[in-house]
């Protein structure tokens, strides 16, 4: 086994945390209760994506695994990141680029509430399928009350607090919502980019391995979330917010476990490194080309 090790630890996770419901309060600035209960009263878009995220992602890692015959470490870590909820990082980018940030904020928290029982129970069926990876596998169980506890905290407090200050406070919350969530996701970005660096000597040595199956998965996870909502008739902004739910997991959430329930396994930390940070690479500009074709794509 690969004595090596991420330079990853507990207080930058818990940092991580802070950064997302920092950045949640941004996004969330421009909201209204309207949005929230035109998306509860229509569950259709919701359970496509879960649909997307929680089968086809997984599935996704499985056959990439298949196909390019990864060792068991770095296919249980794609699977792994697959099998995660939806990545914080997608409400920003929905946000950004004028897409369904109500839908993608309640996809993501109950993405998340999923994840008590579809993570493990993914990891265990695709994991169990790849025979490198299968006598890896450990029983994974994750507490309820933390997952809820995390969602409320980092996801559902941070909006609920910019819902009530925006409707209180609406001149100084449109005035705030112009550069918060730019400043918010730059602190983010510097965050991730330092942790990047601090393991630039592993990534760069591991790059030919990791890369592919990495932009395989991603790239497939925003194929399938957006045709796939398109296919069930979905809205161009529902099916963009299903696309970022769909290809943005929280690989952090992915680092938890790795380090919690599989005592650091590098292959499987390196793989689930270097998705979180390519997710930026991949949504960023993806992102941000939607948001300046909004008159070709919002009709």
């Amino acid at each position: 086994m690969e004595t090596m090790s991420l330079k990853f630890d507990e207080s930058q996770l818990f940092l991580v945390n802070i950064l997302i419901a920092f950045i949640m309060f941004g996004v969330a600035l421009d909201l209204k209760w309207t949005d929230f209960k035109n998306v509860f009263f229509d569950m259709k878009a919701s359970f496509i994506g879960l649909f997307c995220q929680f089968f086809f992602l997984p599935a996704t890692a499985y056959m990439i695994s298949v196909l390019l015959k990864l060792d068991g470490g770095l296919a249980l870590g794609l699977i792994l990141v697959a099998s995660c909820p939806g990545g914080n990082l997608s409400n920003y980018l929905t946000a950004f680029c004028g897409a369904d940030k109500a839908l993608s904020i309640v996809m993501s928290s109950l993405s998340t509430l999923l994840s008590v029982i579809m993570t493990p129970v993914n990891l265990a069926f695709w994991g169990g399928m790849y025979a490198p990876s299968a006598h890896l596998l450990k029983q994974i169980e994750v507490s309820p009350t933390e997952v809820a506890g995390t969602v409320f905290f980092i996801l559902i407090l941070p909006t609920i607090v910019a819902v009530i200050f925006s409707k209180r406070f609406p001149v100084i919350s449109a005035k705030l919502n112009k550069v918060f969530s730019f400043l918010s996701m730059g602190i983010f970005f510097l965050f991730i980019g330092v942790s990047f660096f601090k393991n630039l000597d592993i990534f760069t040595s591991k790059f030919t391995t990791i890369f592919p199956p990495v932009f395989l998965a991603n790239s497939i996870g925003l194929l399938i979330g957006y045709y796939f909502s398109r296919l069930w008739k979905l809205s161009q902004s529902q099916s963009i917010a299903v696309m970022f739910e769909t290809g943005i997991q929280n690989a952090a959430f992915g680092l938890i476990l790795i380090f919690n329930y599989f005592g650091g396994m590098f292959e499987m930390a390196i793989i689930a490194g270097f998705y979180g940070v390519w997710h930026i690479c991949s949504g960023a500009p993806l992102s941000y080309i939607i948001r300046n074709n909004q008159h070709k794509i919002f009709k």
